[in-house]
């Protein structure tokens, strides 16, 4: 059996319906016009022991937000995400592609909202053109502001009335745009190769390996990192640490093979 698209109202209730969810969805909006995001809230009042399948959402990046209390346990392929209580109000974001299984032990009032991987890669682009951000795999993780935001999606038609459609997808935008902020996958450091092919790097010097020549060490001086500014709330996601910037103190001087 296909998985189903996201891509429409029938697709989204399609998807939860594998997944276990049999009762009613409580809130069922998207895709939206302009983001593509869909936001679904369903509850349950009552456990369910059953070990359900968490189907993969290609092209999507799922973030799933508690709003109460949950005591579950769920699994990545075999490995163990997490397991016990978990606290209300807090969210987990699922790369694209992500499945698993899971079974929950209590009820549960969860929100999960389905982002476009294009929405992400063309935000990142506009945050960094060379270096475009993606969203990291987390794990539960408490964040005001992210509550605050699904707060309003939820309320939508209340807050803008017949523009709820466009309210919705300027909220996605901020979402997306603080989760990049905040949530990024790190960057691995790949040190930049020297365009003359007779300079070396050995660990903090620069080695001129040109025939005929005596080595000549060049000291490097490592700049330090300018400190990212504060969150706006707690996580439990650490943050990323970037080596410093290399900068060369060759000032004045240049190959004489360029």
């Amino acid at each position: 059996m296909s998985e189903p698209t996201l891509d429409s109202t029938e697709g989204l209730v399609d998807w939860f319906r594998r997944g276990g969810v049999t009762g009613p969805l409580r809130h069922c909006t998207g895709p939206l016009p302009l983001s593509r995001a869909s936001i679904v809230r369903w509850s349950s009042d009552r456990p369910d022991t059953t070990i359900q399948t968490i189907g993969a959402h290609a092209n999507n990046y799922r973030i799933a937000v508690l709003l109460e209390p949950l005591e579950s346990q769920i699994w990545n392929g075999e490995s163990p995400v997490c397991g016990g209580m978990i606290g209300a109000n807090r969210f987990r974001i699922c790369p694209p592609g992500s499945q698993g299984r899971w079974r929950r032990m209590s009820s549960c009032d969860i929100v999960n909202i389905f982002i476009p991987t294009a929405t992400i890669n063309t935000l990142g682009r506009l945050r960094d053109a060379e270096t475009p951000s993606l969203l990291a795999d987390t794990s539960y993780t408490p964040d005001r502001v992210v509550l605050d935001l699904v707060g309003k999606l939820l309320n939508a038609q209340l807050l803008a009335g017949s523009l709820a459609q466009h309210f919705c997808d300027s909220m996605i935008t901020a979402l997306a745009s603080y989760l990049l902020e905040n949530y990024k996958q790190p960057l691995r450091y790949t040190p930049a190769k020297s365009a003359c092919p007779y300079f070396r790097m050995c660990g903090r010097r620069r080695i001129d390996c040109r025939p005929g020549r005596l080595l000549r060490n060049e000291r490097i001086t490592f700049l330090p990192r300018v400190p990212q500014s504060g969150r706006l709330a707690a996580s439990s996601v650490c943050d990323e640490v970037a080596p410093g910037t290399l900068q060369p103190g060759l000032a004045g001087r240049r190959c004489p093979h360029h």
